[in-house]
């Protein structure tokens, strides 16, 4: 057959003839593996976890928020907190102390305010009300502990002498309110919306769940500046970090907080009378 002619028709006893032909075939498309956030394990589909990052889909070019770093605005707040319990410890007396309390509750609002929607649901009661209850409680063994910890360093040093919180603020003419706004109230609301609000939730960005715990609480440690106290403090900084990652809110924070340092003015209206 020549080469522009068809196919030959059939003739008895001849097998059909089939030309040769090669077909084309698309290459298989390659699948990409799937891939999962080193951080919360969520399956990610682009570059960015959207659980991790909710900003991941702004246009590409940068903007003021994009910019901003919640690590030095975080930072910014604690050595600003530190620089004020410095000044309070070296001044002395409860008028420095109240005039510092006045001072952080200002600083710490003009931050939670401009992190508020970074805050989110930590600002909110927790769903689950069972943790009003899990904070008084959890107060009370921070509590038990803390004081047999004191007892033993009381007792190892022999010439360090018991202090009361409320005997300065008494000494000086002021009332139990001021005791109980200065002891309980203030260091509950400022410390937690700081601590357990802007500072962890900054940490969370670049550090793991568990270095977050460590990290905040050696920070709530060092910035009450006693050494003594720091192994106690250390542990109730962990207890705090650990009920506001469970409880998703500040809220329990504030309240086992208030409550540990209500039973130690407790304690010493016991002994007093």
């Amino acid at each position: 057959m020549d080469a522009g002619e068809g196919p030959r028709p059939e003739g008895p006893g001849e097998e059909r003839y089939e030309p040769f032909r090669i077909e084309a075939h698309e290459p298989t498309p390659q699948v990409e593996p799937p891939r999962f956030c080193k951080r919360c394990g969520n399956r990610m589909d682009g570059a960015l976890c959207p659980a991790c990052n909710p900003s991941h889909d702004l246009p590409l070019r940068p903007t003021r928020q994009q910019h901003d770093s919640p690590i030095g605005a975080a930072l910014g707040l604690y050595f600003a907190l530190l620089a004020t319990f410095v000044f309070m410890v070296v001044s002395d007396g409860p008028g420095a102390v109240l005039f510092v309390d006045a001072v952080d509750a200002v600083i710490v609002l003009v931050f939670v305010i401009a992190w508020r929607k970074r805050l989110g649901n930590l600002l909110r009661p927790p769903e689950n009300p069972s943790w009003w209850a899990y904070a008084v409680l959890l107060a009370g063994g921070t509590y038990a502990v803390t004081t047999v910890f004191v007892h033993l360093v009381n007792g190892m040093f022999t010439g360090l002498e018991a202090e009361t919180y409320s005997g300065p603020y008494l000494e000086a003419g002021y009332g139990w309110h001021w005791v109980v706004l200065s002891i309980c109230i203030q260091p509950a609301i400022v410390e937690e919306f700081a601590f357990r609000g802007v500072i962890m939730q900054a940490l969370q960005r670049v550090m793991s769940p568990r270095e977050v715990l460590i990290v905040s609480a050696l920070m709530f440690t060092v910035l009450h500046v006693t050494v003594l106290s720091f192994p106690a403090l250390f542990m109730i900084g962990l207890v705090l970090g650990w009920v506001r990652m469970r409880s998703k809110s500040i809220w329990p924070c504030v309240v086992l907080h208030a409550c540990h340092n209500g039973f130690v003015l407790l304690e010493e209206v016991i002994l007093a009378g």
